[in-house]
């Protein structure tokens, strides 16, 4: 299996709970997407939307 189709792309961002610098790996292929991803640091629950051209939010899980 070839591997040369795979794109992704690391985005720096803060933490909606924490407000820590936090690195996500997204895939800038898929047109949107929504998934929850804990955080790095503090290790709360935090809801991340993509959208077109490479636009990434994080919200809090509880919101």
């Amino acid at each position: 299996m070839s591997l040369d189709h795979l794109s992704t792309e690391l985005v720096d961002l803060r933490c909606p709970y924490c407000d820590a610098s936090i690195h996500l790996i997204v895939d800038p292929t898929e047109d949107s997407q929504e998934y929850t991803e804990d955080c790095e640091v503090c290790c709360q629950p935090m809801v991340v939307f993509t959208e077109g051209d490479n636009i990434v939010r994080l919200a809090r899980e509880d919101e």
